[in-house]
């Protein structure tokens, strides 16, 4: 639409009668009493408001169009959706075993339609920005498929044999371009509110770490999204994941800076060789000898004034956090008679802090 008449338009915005008529319009009574006139200003009115919702879109007035209103309105709902909610729109996660060869993990994108992304129908996501220092949004819109990211067999995701965990994935801003991305076992890769590098998935065995975040080509210094998790088991072959999922599900991460939450969690037994049961942040277990243990963390602490909280099944045990770094915490489990030093069965340790 545009401000165009058949003729007689004036070169500017005409004014409100002094003495209008306010109330609704008839069509009056013959004799008695006339019926409404409209005006120059009822007209000018009713373009107005409608021009400034199609001007406030970013859309030129166009004569030829009818449709410049309707454009208007969806252009405007969906930039306040995704300023509202900074999150992913419009997503259906698809995890696939034996996809697309035998033993393979295929983890695709689509619109909750079931189809591609395109300009008619996108996927809406919103990003950290790249500046750590600028607390906004990046506003992508996906309009065109995504590249599935393949797990290849022989790529264990840090998963054991017959182990069932969780796969978690997402999307990566690689410049205006979403990307999935995907990890084993530890939602806490997902720190949306910090910048990330990432492991190309690399073929046979190539997306093996436990702590490693993968795309189908490595990229760094970019802001992630979490998309959700599927529940799955690993094969008897360790890489093998020709086992359906039995759960899937969309999610969105707490970001990592908020201090309610454990940066860091680990549950280990420790009566021979240290090894981890379940965790949350963590990159390593060291077993530095009898009731001697180092957490190596997978994201630094910000600093070391962090809370580690530290607790074990053992007889009479003592557990005391040692060492303080910003990548790990030692910690030294004795007896409460002679203080020698003891393993223990069940060791926990949960860590809050800023990261």
């Amino acid at each position: 639409m545009d401000r165009v008449y058949k003729s007689g338009a004036a070169g500017g915005a005409p004014l409100a009668a002094e003495n209008a008529s306010a109330g609704y319009p008839t069509a009056g009574v013959p004799g008695v009493t006339p019926p409404t006139k409209p005006g120059p200003f009822w007209f000018h009115m009713i373009t107005e408001e409608l021009a400034q919702v199609i001007l406030a879109a970013g859309i030129v007035l166009d004569k030829n169009s009818t449709t410049q209103l309707l454009s208007a309105i969806q252009a405007l709902a969906i930039s306040t959706e995704r300023k509202l909610y900074g999150e992913i729109k419009n997503a259906k996660w698809l995890v696939e075993a034996n996809t697309p060869a035998a033993n393979q993990l295929r983890i695709s994108l689509k619109t909750l339609a079931g189809a591609d992304p395109s300009a008619g129908d996108p996927i809406k996501v919103a990003f950290r920005k790249a500046s750590m220092t600028d607390g906004g949004f990046d506003e992508v819109n996906i309009t065109a498929a995504v590249t599935p990211l393949v797990i290849s067999v022989g790529s264990a995701l840090g998963f054991g044999a017959n182990e069932t965990g969780h796969v978690y994935f997402g999307l990566l801003n690689n410049a205006g371009a979403a990307e999935i991305v995907a990890c084993g076992k530890d939602a806490g890769l997902f720190t949306e509110d910090q910048i990330q590098n990432t492991t190309a998935e690399g073929g046979v065995g190539g997306a093996d770490a436990l702590g490693t975040l993968y795309s189908v080509a490595a990229r760094n210094n970019v802001a992630v999204r979490l998309g959700g998790y599927a529940r799955i088991q690993c094969g008897a072959v360790v890489g093998n994941w020709g086992n359906a999922a039995t759960r899937i599900a969309q999610l969105a991460a707490p970001l990592g800076g908020d201090p309610r939450v454990a940066k860091i969690w680990a549950e280990y037994d420790d009566t021979g060789t240290a090894v981890l049961n379940k965790s949350h942040g963590v990159s390593s277990l060291t077993d530095n000898g009898t009731g001697d243990d180092t957490i190596n963390f997978r994201i630094a602490m910000a600093d070391t004034n962090y809370a580690a909280l530290v607790n074990g099944t053992a007889d009479r045990s003592i557990a005391q956090t040692q060492t303080y770094t910003t990548t790990s915490a030692r910690i030294i489990w004795t007896r409460t008679v002679d203080l020698a030093a003891q393993n223990v069965s069940h060791a926990a340790i949960a860590i809050f802090g800023d990261q």
